[in-house]
């Protein structure tokens, strides 16, 4: 899936999205996931009546283009073991959100309605000028394909999300975003943490036994930890991936 080509979207496990009719798709890196992920995904699936859900993991996240610690493939076996029962998990080779939507609505033929979950700290991101060579151009395509749901993050409250989309230049999108309600411990849970601290309190057990095993947090990162990553990518590359 190479990060030059036209928006793709592929799905690596979980429930089959080519009947899904009304998506939540919750996109961030996953490094690593943690219960956050998870409790936020359920609560707008809750929220949103929505009849099918998914993690979405790009190869090229905004901001986060040096993405150290646990192996991308990694991170989809994660996923795939914590949630695909209930949960799809998706690849994509788009880190923007608006490429993301045109990607999901060409795997889901049958949509008719998405949303993505983000933290207020995304949401900021979605409408800053910085990202986009036209951003009312870009944002217009986004909005017309997409839903926000948008959970508090950190500090910020449903305050701080009403008076962002109060701006003259956000207004217009305005009815396209709605808070998310979560429990407010939610809001602090951050990989961040689980990476820069060591933190596994807020990561299910199996990402936690992963983390202390593997190493893969430790500098510098241990030789076989390196080394399983090396032949990952050796036999995708063997295989054309």
């Amino acid at each position: 899936m190479e990060s030059a080509s036209a928006a793709d979207a592929r799905q690596v496990c979980g429930p089959p999205l080519d009947v899904a009719r009304r998506l939540v798709a919750l996109p961030g890196s996953f490094n690593p996931p943690h219960r956050a992920h998870q409790a936020l995904l359920r609560s707008a699936r809750d929220e949103w009546h929505a009849d099918a859900a998914a993690f979405v993991l790009s190869v090229r996240t905004v901001d986060k283009e040096r993405v150290s610690g646990l192996w991308l493939e990694d991170r989809l076996w994660l996923l795939c073991e914590l949630s695909a029962t209930e949960t799809a998990i998706v690849a994509t080779n788009r880190g923007l959100y608006f490429e993301q939507a045109l990607a999901l609505r060409a795997l889901c033929p049958k949509l008719q309605t998405l949303a993505f979950v983000a933290g207020f700290d995304k949401i900021v991101q979605v409408f800053d000028a910085r990202y986009y060579d036209d951003r009312d151009a870009a944002l217009d395509q986004l909005f017309a394909r997409a839903e926000f749901l948008v959970a508090p993050r950190g500090d910020a409250t449903t305050r701080n999300l009403t008076d962002l989309l109060s701006r003259p230049e956000n207004a217009r999108y305005a009815s396209r975003v709605r808070a998310l309600p979560v429990a407010p411990d939610l809001a602090l849970v951050s990989s961040t943490r689980a990476r820069e601290r060591g933190e596994v309190a807020d990561v299910p057990e199996l990402v936690a036994s992963f983390i202390r095993e593997s190493g893969c947090y430790e500098d510098p990162v241990p030789a076989a930890y390196a080394a399983r990553g090396a032949a990952i990518r050796a036999a995708a590359r063997a295989q054309g991936v």
